[in-house]
């Protein structure tokens, strides 16, 4: 039951049995409910199965209806989120003998169907009544898939301690707990023999690799990697190999069922190459039952931790699609075994994994080389070994390969592997076959897929098969027999040809020509406008401003040929084409001339002289057409723009479209009996995640669905981490009618170590854009507002989930506030006025989520009660003088003021004011001042006797919020372990001390900066702003944050500098607000752009009213 209210009402309802008579409900868990009776017994009974059956029903009707409808819905609400399907597939796939991790998987952090199928599971158990005999197979599936999520998510040596945690309704209902177990043993363990009863329960069977082993499971799969591939991943039939390795060692364990002893080469060493670890061995017997009953199930999870440690091995950035437990688990288990690991890399070489037989070329001697791939050999014993023989044959005469010298045989885990060296082929054109025999069977050969006419080499010496589209250094390998004029090395049994294949070139090689370079593709040439997808008469075209050529290819020679555009025939002359020849076909590349007058719907075709049609292009000819945005209005998302075009007509000099409900400008007109439209894309980069949803532009965004739609047509798209580094080079993506539809549902996979990530939109006229994508909770900013009554923090929170973070307030070291954040907007009383509280956001920790305890935020709070100011100084930031209606900043360093009382009861302008009489460090009498509050506390007073003549200065704000990270004073002396309570001499005296011992510049960099703050505030040492300066910069050069916003503030506010000297420590309070800014710290960043905007004003002033903001 998901509806609280409905269960905390029917506590202590009234309710009969059939046979027990009344009695009343005295709680309900899970899927139970448990009722006392007259004879103070108390029986569980189904919850809301009972009373659903009428096994028990209420006094009064109204509950059972309520609780019906409740129910409905659920099973509704179930069915609509997927969970039906989500069963129904478990069940499927294990009736077809396939494990329930492998469907489960990548649901884990799916809570929703993990209570659904766990009150599944409790219903059928508890249905047996103790005997399980009866129910049906697809029940007993849904049980046993259910302790497989338990066994995979929990197990770590105890299996039915977390049953018992996750069945406890089912424990309060059984008195004798080892009647359930064996209930819940019989229902899940009688698929296998007697065996799989004592060694393992089937649960943990179908969870395969719980998540705790996992991490220990890489240590085989690594045995595996490093044992059985000597060579890149990349094009092997990865499945087959894994598939068979699994069934030599299913056949092994097997015949040790029942006997410790497995017949597998064991290494005391880890680091030895051909033999397998203890850790391996250990870990396959504990395993064998699964890897038994389901090798070509654990294909699945044993090629993803290949592919893994393939990534890893070869520095690639390790992909994120795989299921988090598994990424979580191998990052660990790297981090582990780095050193050796790092070692074992350092000292193999890895080849290139080659799938099929292939020549190669020997640059510097010109001798060509076969090269073979690894032959598995299937179903070898080991005493058959000796029986393998390796030929190979040309047309001319057979040889013999020799073991050890031309090829090895390697003990692989699970089979046995025939590795054949580079072989010196003669006559590679004789029809060159490999042939593998055991005892005159032939169990490998390659056939004709050697055969070569002709054979043509790259410069790096590998054969080329599409080698239309390639350019450079090429070597040809041609018969003895042939002509070639070119320049040549001469061979016994074969000629070569060497040269430099340049584009649109051909090359004659006895009577055949050869063009190695790229050849333009059939189609149509010229200045296409990518910004406009046409439709003529619902089919989709292509218009263009210009047309320049028109390529296609043909068996048949020109003269045979007829070009027509419009059906008007068109005669070719010798300046206007350019011929080349591949293979039999010769490609055509026609210029095209046309009248500037020339527009519309144009059709190209071509003809044999049978007038049989050959080819055909149709396109759209707009000579003038031109798109321009004239303004474009983000706030309202309205879009000013002019158009000219050759062929639509009644354009209007300047329109208008809204953008956030429209994806493109539609223009419908018609040509002839022709209808068209032009769907002209504005290029305002905008996305949306369904398709009913408004446009939004290019910004930052939730991970809010599946699928991303962005507003154009898309070449590429790239996924890049926090650091720029790419993640993904391109992802799938479909263009459809204008727009792009992008798959990123594994972006989830991403979470771990990734605040966000950034798509890369790459454009189909090459302009590109990024938008972040935010995975898990991430506190932008945050604003406080400061009431009569409490403090209200306003926060700024992506991908924010209800209840899964907490905010803590501290006042110095006592925790005031500590609770979980429902909503983004937060109100507290428990902050005092004008003491200086450090605000805390915390990810809470998840292990169901997979999500870990970490901190977000941080900033000092202090809250300012403007209603009782009285006895209180503060400083004041920028002063602006109003005089005259002339603006002026008035150029007064470090100034205060005391606020000494309150002035009740007096109203200026209508309204009630906060008056207070306050002295200002510039001005020894008293003056009447108005205090407000706009999300900073200021202050504004008259000066002299004009109603233009006034004054105005914000209160300065001791918020510091920078990067996630705001170090305060209470965070440094905790990181440096020095007590806040001690003297301040004492405490200077500490910080010199480290100072002179400290040998990590992350932890000097801080003690300088304290250092420098006591000699800039004079606690526990003479004042002295050019020491403090010293030490700052220090501090600043080894990366302190706060020392350069520090820097920066004394520089452009002038402490301790002349005036006349201002404009040049500006400059250099600029560059070191540049340097804040670029590590993230947002109030570094303002400061930059004001300095190099040279804004002077910081306060809003009114000239009409007494009091200025």
């Amino acid at each position: 039951m998901d509806n609280i209210d409905l269960i905390n009402r029917l506590i202590n309802i009234t309710v009969t049995h059939r046979e027990y008579g009344e009695g009343t409900i005295i709680e309900i868990i899970d899927n139970l409910v448990i009722v006392k009776f007259m004879d103070d017994q108390s029986i569980p009974f189904l919850f809301p199965g009972a009373f659903l059956t009428k096994h028990l029903t209420f006094k009064n009707p109204s509950y059972f209806s309520e609780l019906k409808q409740t129910e409905d819905k659920n099973v509704m609400n179930r069915s609509d989120k997927g969970y039906i399907k989500f069963k129904d597939s478990l069940i499927s796939d294990m009736k077809n003998k396939k494990l329930a991790l492998n469907t489960f998987l990548y649901e884990l952090d799916n809570e929703e169907y993990y209570n659904h199928l766990r009150r599944d599971a409790i219903s059928i158990i508890y249905s047996t009544k103790g005997n399980p005999r009866y129910i049906t197979l697809d029940k007993k599936l849904v049980v046993i898939a259910f302790l497989a999520m338990v066994a995979f998510k929990f197990y770590n040596g105890n299996f039915w301690d977390h049953v018992r945690d996750e069945l406890k309704s089912l424990y309060i209902q059984y008195n004798n707990q080892q009647q359930l177990e064996n209930v819940i043993r019989l229902i899940i363990s009688d698929e296998f023999d007697n065996y799989s009863n004592l060694k393992i329960t089937n649960a943990l069977v179908h969870a395969a690799v719980p998540y705790n082993s996992i991490k220990k499971f890489f240590y085989f799969v690594y045995d595996i990697y490093r044992l059985n591939f000597g060579y890149r991943l990349d094009g092997l039939p990865l499945d087959e190999m894994v598939e068979i390795t699994l069934n030599g060692v299913s056949k092994l364990l097997k015949n040790t069922l029942d006997n410790d002893n497995i017949d597998f080469n064991i290494s005391e060493n880890d680091n030895d190459p051909q033999k397998i670890t203890k850790k391996t061995y250990t870990l396959i017997k504990s395993t064998k039952i699964a890897i038994i009953n389901y090798s070509k199930e654990m294909v699945n999870i044993i090629r993803m931790m290949l592919e893994m440690i393939n990534d890893w091995y070869y520095n690639n950035l390790t992909a994120n699609e795989y299921p988090a437990p598994f990424k979580i688990s191998f990052d660990e288990w790297i981090l582990e075994n780095k050193e050796r690991l790092e070692q074992q890399r350092k000292y193999t070489t890895k080849t290139e994994y080659v799938t099929r037989p292939l020549f190669k070329i020997r640059k510097e001697d010109k001798i060509v080389l076969l090269v073979l791939p690894v032959i598995i050999l299937k179903n070898i014993d080991k005493e058959n070994l000796f029986k393998v023989e390796v030929m190979i044959s040309d047309s001319d005469e057979i040889t013999k390969l020799v073991f050890n010298k031309d090829y090895r045989i390697l003990e692989r885990i699970g089979y046995y592997s025939l590795d054949i060296f580079k072989i010196k082929i003669k006559k590679p054109l004789n029809g060159v076959k490999l042939e593998i025999k055991v005892e005159d069977e032939i169990i490998y050969t390659s056939g004709d897929s050697l055969n070569r006419d002709i054979m043509i080499f790259d410069q790096e010496g590998n054969e080329r098969f599409n080698y239309k589209e390639y350019q450079g250094l090429t070597y040809i390998i041609y018969n003895k027999a042939t002509n070639y004029s070119g320049n040549i090395t001469r061979m016994e049994f074969y000629n070569v040809a060497v040269l430099m294949s340049q584009k649109d070139e051909s090359y004659l090689i006895g009577n055949q020509i050869i063009c190695l370079s790229s050849v333009m593709k059939p189609g149509i040439y010229g200045e296409i406008i990518n910004q406009v997808l046409v439709h003529r008469n619902d089919h989709e075209i292509k218009l263009f401003k210009k047309v320049t050529y028109f390529v296609f290819e043909s068996e048949h020679q020109l003269d045979e040929l007829d070009f027509t555009i419009n059906d008007r025939k068109v005669l070719i002359s010798s300046d206007d084409k350019i011929i080349l020849k591949r293979g039999i076909y010769f490609n055509y590349r026609i210029a095209l001339n046309w009248d500037e007058n020339d527009k519309g719907v144009k059709t190209i075709k071509i003809y044999n002289n049978n007038r049989q049609e050959l080819k055909s292009e149709t396109f759209i000819l707009d000579p003038y057409f031109d798109f321009q945005v004239i303004k474009f209005n983000m706030e309202d998302m309205l879009l000013e723009y002019r158009m000219d075009s050759s062929l639509v007509l009644n354009i209007q000099n300047r329109e208008k479209l809204d953008v956030s409900t429209h994806d493109m400008i539609r223009k419908c007109f018609s040509l002839g009996f022709d209808n068209i439209i032009y769907n002209i894309d504005p290029k305002i980069d905008r996305f949306k995640f369904d398709t009913s949803s408004d446009w939004i532009l290019f910004d930052s965004t939730d991970f809010k669905s599946n699928k991303l739609i962005i507003s154009s047509n898309v070449k590429k798209c790239e996924i890049l981490n926090a650091n720029n580094n790419i993640l993904f080079e391109s992802l799938p993506l479909v263009n459809k009618n204008g727009s792009t539809e992008i798959d990123i549902s594994y972006f989830s996979q991403l979470r771990k170590g990734n605040d966000f990530v950034k798509i890369k939109v790459i454009f189909m006229d090459d302009r590109f854009n990024e938008m972040k994508v935010y995975l898990r909770p991430t506190v932008i900013s945050c604003n406080t507002m400061s009431l009569n009554s409490h403090v209200s923090i306003d926060f700024n929170i992506m991908e924010f989930k209800k209840d899964a973070l907490k905010l803590i307030i501290k006042k110095q070291n006592e925790i005031i506030y500590d609770k979980t954040l429902t909503d983004t907007l937060v109100n507290i009383n428990q902050i005092e006025p004008f003491e200086k509280h450090y605000m805390y956001v915390i990810q809470k920790e998840n292990l169901f989520l997979g999500t870990n305890h970490r901190e977000l935020y941080k900033q000092t709070l202090v809250y300012y009660n403007y209603n009782h100011l009285e006895s209180h100084s503060f400083n004041l930031n920028d002063i602006i003088l109003w005089n005259q209606d002339v603006e002026q900043k008035i150029n007064i360093r470090n100034q205060s003021v005391k606020f000494n009382k309150k002035i009740e009861n007096i109203n200026i302008d209508g309204n009630d004011n906060n008056l207070y009489e306050i002295t200002c460090s510039w001005k020894n009498e008293p003056i009447i001042a108005k205090v407000d509050y706009d999300e900073n506390l200021y202050i504004s007073f008259k000066i002299g006797f004009s109603e233009l003549q006034s004054i105005g200065a914000y209160i300065q704000d001791e918020t510091s919020v920078y990067n996630n990270k705001n170090y305060s004073d209470i965070d440094y002396y905790d990181d440096l372990d020095i007590d806040l309570n001690l003297d301040k001499f004492v405490r200077f005296q500490k910080f010199q001390e480290m100072k002179v011992n400290c040998d990590k510049s992350e932890k000097l960099m801080k003690i300088l900066y304290m250092l420098g703050k006591a000699y800039m505030l004079g606690e526990g040492v003479e004042k002295s702003r050019s020491i403090a300066y010293s030490l700052w910069e220090e501090s600043a050069s080894l990366g302190n944050i706060e020392a350069m916003v520090s820097l920066a503030n004394s520089y452009y506010s002038g402490s301790g500098i002349s005036q006349n000297e201002e404009l040049k420590y500006k400059n250099i309070a600029l560059k070191f607000y540049e340097s804040a800014a670029k590590m993230g710290h947002p109030i570094a960043k303002e400061k930059m752009e004001l300095l190099q905007i040279k804004i002077p004003v910081i306060l809003e002033i009114d000239p009409r009213k007494d009091f200025i903001k």
